[in-house]
């Protein structure tokens, strides 16, 4: 029985040394809609989206690139939150 409280112990202190585990957030701050283009590890795993005007979208990768069209390319790796305001990304 003493290997359970080991086992959950050993897992906890794993999860607690994994590091950050959020996932970035990107609002769109102006009044026209941006496609975003959102790529995890290799240019084949990617997928597209319209972000509305005034709209959001949570958890939508972590470690990852997102295209912004008309905005530009931002690494999205440690970043938790992004704004897009005027044309350019706010963070």
């Amino acid at each position: 029985m003493t290997r359970i409280p080991t086992m959950i112990a050993v897992a906890a202190a794993a999860t607690l040394l994994a590091g950050p585990s959020w996932a970035l957030d990107i609002r769109n701050g102006d009044s026209r809609d941006y496609e975003v283009t959102i790529v995890t590890g290799d240019e084949e795993n990617a997928y597209t989206f319209t972000l509305p005007a005034g709209g959001e979208e949570s958890a939508v990768c972590k470690d990852c690139r997102i295209w912004v069209e008309g905005v530009g390319v931002l690494d999205g790796v440690d970043v938790e939150k992004v704004e897009i305001v005027g044309g350019k990304f706010r963070m």
